[in-house]
């Protein structure tokens, strides 16, 4: 995630990266074209499918981006809220606008809508409305609708979630937050609702409120990974080692959450136990490897410290971050001879990193000209 982001001139940061590649929400377009380009795709490629996947989320709202994932115990009584059930003439303006899209499409179908809702921007039938705009080509019109959505309460949790992630989309934070907050509040058992107030909040750089929701979407899904390593980040940032321990009990089975919890029992100064965690990780990323060698260091063994970051370094040459801490080590050492080599080699990865970055910003820079 980090040599994707490194990429981007450090436009993108990691954990945008990992969010965008999680699957557990739909990145901003900028972000995920910076990242295509990053990764040698072609956005042109791209922009279709992501139009089309947050158009299906914004058709299902309350779901998953993830199709058949399992439902956690926090949703079972979702279903039987009330406040969840359409009026009846909502019921049937829906069913309605339904048969009208199967046979004279979208557009019909949001005219159809358009005549309901009126000026009632708060009403649940927007749900519906906007993404059947957006089928239909009208990005325009949405557009013209987006700022009636600032400042008001909408009538339903699933509005309130798409109007949160239109504000998300145009990185107004402040106004997703609103949205996102009064989506929990309709749906507070929704540990998704939760996770996004979250992230809006880490964007606007609101670090102990975000603690507080990505604490309560790990609460009421254990299960989920991505909840869990935005709960353990924001523990490690506040130095709650023994927490991310327990927390990662729970997904112990992940091995990306398993690495968390190596590095938490190392900064506790367990570093039998945080040995024994890191080695039982099959793949251990850049991180994981150099954490690996610091406890070994700790533990007055240096020489199979080395012999750690001189596998990773010969087995990932642009893990340079890795490649950096064994010549550190080198050179405290006083091993001369491989201490050339190495430096020669992270020279080597350190112009290639940056060859990579300006072939993307030469990229970047020839699309805003075509645009």
């Amino acid at each position: 995630m980090r040599a994707v982001a490194s990429r981007t001139s450090g436009v993108v940061s990691h954990s945008t990266v990992h969010q965008a590649l999680s699957g557990k929400r739909i990145p901003r377009w900028g972000a995920l074209e910076l990242i295509i380009e990053a990764l040698g795709g072609d956005p042109s490629e791209f922009h279709s499918l992501w139009k089309d996947l947050r158009l299906q989320a914004r058709q299902y709202p309350g779901e998953s981006v993830s199709q058949g994932a399992p439902v956690s115990e926090g949703y079972r009584f979702r279903l039987e809220r009330i406040e969840s059930i359409p009026h009846v003439e909502e019921f049937l303006t829906l069913d309605r606008a339904s048969q009208i899209k199967k046979t004279e499409g979208p557009l019909a179908a949001a005219q159809y809508l358009a005549k309901h809702i009126g000026k009632r921007w708060n009403s649940s039938l927007m749900t519906v409305y906007l993404p059947l705009l957006e089928e239909a080509g009208q990005e325009a019109k949405v557009a013209q609708i987006v700022p009636h959505l600032r400042g008001i309460d909408m009538q339903s949790a699933e509005a309130s979630h798409l109007a949160a992630t239109i504000f998300d989309e145009l990185e107004d934070f402040a106004e997703a937050v609103r949205h996102g907050k009064a989506a929990l509040r309709r749906d507070p058992n929704n540990a998704k609702y939760a996770w996004l107030v979250g992230s809006y909040l880490a964007s606007m750089e609101l670090v102990d409120e975000s603690h507080s929701y990505y604490e309560l979407a790990n609460r009421l899904d254990r299960s989920d990974s991505d909840f869990a390593e935005s709960y353990i980040t924001s523990l490690l940032a506040r130095s709650e080692f023994s927490r991310v321990v327990e927390v990662a009990r729970h997904l112990w089975s992940d091995e990306g959450v398993r690495v968390y919890a190596g590095v938490a029992l190392a900064l506790q100064g367990s570093f039998a136990e945080a040995e024994q965690v890191l080695r039982s990780v099959s793949r251990l990323h850049t991180d994981g490897v150099r954490a690996l060698a610091q406890v070994l260091l700790a533990m007055d063994r240096s020489e199979e410290a080395l012999t750690l970051l001189a596998d990773r370094f010969e087995s990932h040459p642009d893990d340079l971050k890795s490649g950096a801490m064994y010549v550190e080590l080198l050179r405290g050492a006083g091993e001369t001879d491989m201490l050339g080599e190495a430096l020669r080699r992270l020279e080597a990865g350190a112009v290639r990193e940056r060859e990579n970055i300006a072939r993307v910003v030469a990229k970047i820079r020839a699309a805003k000209q075509g645009q």
